[in-house]
């Protein structure tokens, strides 16, 4: 709603037929961006009978085997793909094993095996370094495959920006929730740093409801950016969405001092 009446007020609409386009919006649309992680989450409570039974049931090897079949098919084969067929065949997408394709389905099962399975013992220094360097040559590969992509395209839009973004992500999430579990088991963390952090997870669903709101008043800042960094857009768009996540923390800071609104988001 937040979405719809920030960037569709202004159409020639009755009450009823702003309603009317709302709803099939939310539905149907990509006004339903926002809420993304909210559906996801809903489909997942649907589910967790399930997903209960099925990760208690699962072996190190079972997860490590879906582990491979994700860097596989989401990783390797989409990458391969793109060096020999320039875009113009695609592996089918029924071939795709389900568990490790689903990007919610998959990382709330690795999830559960890095915080219930993987023993304790192997997140060391030693393995978080090793774990590290494969989640930087993931991001290489995958920044060197976008660069690839748009030189044969022709010019990077944001579909193409976003067709690797994924492709070895499961190697710096595996080592940012590694990481995180070692340091904080590992050190202790001032009341100051405490509060910190609660804040800034206070205001994250908040961010994420604003953020196609924030980028959207930004982008001025990003166009002039632009013009005068115009050899180094990468460092221009890094500027473009943290000061986008900024307002949005400050949007969010301000409406959770409104009593309702405190616990709405």
């Amino acid at each position: 709603m937040i979405n719809y009446v920030w960037f569709y007020h202004n159409l020639p609409l009755s009450i009823t037929g702003h309603i009317a386009k709302f709803f099939t919006m939310t539905y149907s649309s990509t006004m339903a961006t926002a809420y993304y992680f909210l559906y996801i989450y809903v489909s997942f409570l649907l589910m967790l009978p399930i997903w209960r039974k099925l990760v208690r049931a699962m072996t190190q090897e079972l997860y490590l085997y879906l582990i491979l079949l994700n860097l596989v098919f989401v990783g390797c084969i989409p990458v391969i793909s793109m060096l020999i067929f320039k875009g113009t065949a695609e592996i089918n997408y029924f071939l795709n094993p389900l568990l490790a394709v689903s990007e919610p389905t998959f990382y709330f099962l690795i999830g559960y095996w890095i915080e219930h399975v993987l023993p304790d013992s192997w997140i060391t220094p030693r393995n978080l370094f090793k774990l590290g360097l494969a989640a930087l040559l993931g991001s290489v590969i995958a920044a060197g495959m976008t660069y690839y992509h748009g030189i044969i395209a022709g010019g990077l839009t944001e579909a193409i920006s976003e067709r690797f973004y994924d492709s070895f992500l499961f190697l710096n999430t595996a080592f940012v929730f590694c990481f995180s579990k070692w340091w904080f088991s590992t050190h202790t963390i001032s009341d100051a740093w405490r509060n910190r952090l609660i804040f800034l997870g206070s205001v994250s669903f908040g961010v994420m409801l604003f953020e196609e709101i924030t980028r959207n008043l930004t982008h001025p800042i990003f166009g002039k950016m632009l013009a005068y960094l115009p050899r180094i857009p990468f460092i221009d768009a890094v500027i473009w969405i943290c000061l986008a996540y900024a307002l949005g923390i400050i949007i969010t800071y301000f409406i959770k001092k409104i009593p309702y609104f405190n616990k709405l988001i």
